[in-house]
């Protein structure tokens, strides 16, 4: 994304609603962003939301953490939720490898893992899960690598390429079911211990009984 849209993104307004006193210490064209990073629907549903917590008509805290856990994943995403009618619209539409490459979100990313390399921090980029209908290439997989790679960090590539069928995401492509969730995270733990040399703890029987609840359990190795 460009400077401008960077500025204006969606963590301005997680700052700006959680935590002002991170958003204070950023450079005043973050604290600007943040306070156009919303549009008329969103100022409309705040101030239809304000005065029922104020009354306690509604707990976001509660309805948060009905819906987070401590690490802030999700724990609504179960199969039986899943949202069918978000899931067959198209795929979003992904950038060009060109446009990875000169990006101002990939030069910020390298600078920070150039940064943290240099101090011994182990900087270790991926792919975001995604459908198995959007196509990635390998060129795009490669320019995101190399942000990583050329810096100083390493990258992981899962055999599956990070890409599910839809049957495996619960509301969007960047959300995967709990069961495909639990799996994914077992692919990749087993991916990092290889890569930082470290064993991977054994799993519990309830822990891999989830995950093999997942529509598509192909891909790992």
């Amino acid at each position: 994304m460009s400077a401008a849209a960077y500025r204006a993104a969606v963590d301005g307004a997680f700052l700006l609603r959680h935590d002002r006193h991170v958003l204070a210490q950023l450079p005043l064209s973050r604290v600007v962003g943040a306070v156009f990073c919303c549009g008329l629907g969103d100022l409309t549903e705040a101030l239809a939301e304000m005065p029922l917590a104020e009354a306690s008509a509604i707990k976001p805290e509660a309805l948060l953490a009905e819906e987070y856990d401590e690490q802030g994943d999700r724990t609504d995403n179960g199969l039986y939720k899943r949202d069918a009618a978000l899931l067959p619209l198209a795929p979003r539409a992904l950038p060009s490898a060109e446009e990875i490459y000169s990006g101002y979100g990939s030069a910020l990313i390298a600078a920070f893992v150039t940064k943290e390399a240099r101090t011994g921090v182990i900087v270790i980029g991926g792919m975001p899960v995604d459908y198995v209908a959007a196509h990635v290439s390998g060129e795009v997989t490669s320019v995101i690598a190399d942000i990583y790679v050329g810096n100083g960090g390493r990258f992981v590539v899962l055999p599956n390429q990070s890409e599910y069928p839809r049957a495996d995401f619960f509301n969007s492509e960047d959300h995967l079911v709990q069961p495909c969730q639990y799996m994914h995270s077992i692919y990749l733990a087993r991916r990092l211990g290889v890569l930082l040399r470290r064993p991977v703890l054994q799993l519990s029987t309830a822990i891999t009984d989830i995950a093999a609840a997942c529509p598509f359990a192909e891909g790992a190795d």
